[in-house]
Formats: structure tokens, sequence, C-alpha cells
């Protein structure tokens, strides 16, 4: 989230808007092009990472699933 900078901390209604969002990383303009990009760079990497632990996740849960029906299918041999 962009920023106007302040000279002092934001009201406590303006706290609890920005908590409410959640994950939010401020940043105060003017800002400097690297941070911007640094920080863009850092928010993709994050979730890359989620989308891997989303596949991974579904994957164990396809592989346990296929594990149980084997199991049903020699239990019923």
């Amino acid at each position: 989230m962009l920023a106007t900078r302040q000279a002092g901390r934001r009201s406590t209604k303006a706290a609890a808007v920005i908590e409410r969002l959640g994950d939010v990383v401020l940043l105060e303009r003017p800002i400097n092009a690297e941070t911007l990009l640094s920080a863009v760079s850092s928010a993709l990497r994050v979730r890359r990472r989620q989308y891997q632990a989303r596949q991974h996740i579904r994957e164990r849960e396809e592989a346990q699933e296929r594990l149980r029906i084997a199991n049903e299918t020699l239990a019923g041999c």
C-alpha cells in the first residue's frame, strides 16, 4: 500500500483499518523505484511459495486417497 509520508504516527482509526486488511506492506511516497521493485519481488516470491505449498498439500491428499482405495481393495480380496 502506498501511503503519504506523515510526520507522526497514524491515527488509531487508520492503524485499525490497516490491521484489518491483513498482510499489508506500507510504502511511503515518494518511493524509490528500487524499493518498490524489491517489495513487489518479495510479494511475488511469497505468492509462488503459497501456490507451491497448496500444490504439495493437494498431491499429498490425492496420494492418501489412492492409498485408502488400495487398502480397501486389498482388504476386500
